[in-house]
């Protein structure tokens, strides 16, 4: 009988290799992906949109800090090249050359006067 099971297993182990886990892709434990398994995707929670957005209180995401999601059209709003009357055009003496009273009455007249696309009903909400 000892002679029966050690040829037993000797047949066995002859087999062995043909039945290991060579064809398993899950055998080799390296992290490489067989190419005949699908790729998984991981989606973003129940709930939760997958894009973050730019609203206001969403907080400061390490993601800002990086040059390429800074905003630098901040930097440029006082160029030269933004001002739509030129280099030669004065904003303080422009300013000063105004009627204010007339403006102020102007405005007031416009706020509290009905028209057609303004029912000056209750007033108006530019304060007194």
């Amino acid at each position: 009988m000892h002679a029966k099971l050690s040829s037993c297993l000797l047949a066995a182990s002859a087999l062995l290799p043909a039945v290991a886990a060579e064809g398993c892709p899950f055998a080799k434990r390296d992290g490489s992906v067989s190419s005949e398994l699908p790729k998984r995707e991981t989606a973003a929670g129940f709930g939760r949109c997958s894009t973050i957005s730019n609203q206001a209180g969403g907080g400061t995401r390490s993601q800002d800090w990086w040059p390429c999601q800074l905003r630098l059209d901040v930097l440029r709003q006082f160029q030269p090249t933004t001002n739509p009357y030129g280099d030669d055009f004065d904003y303080t003496e422009a300013f000063n050359s105004l009627d204010y009273d007339a403006l102020k009455k102007d405005l007031h007249d416009l706020m509290t006067d009905s028209q057609e696309w303004w029912p000056a009903d209750f007033g108006h909400y530019g304060g007194g």
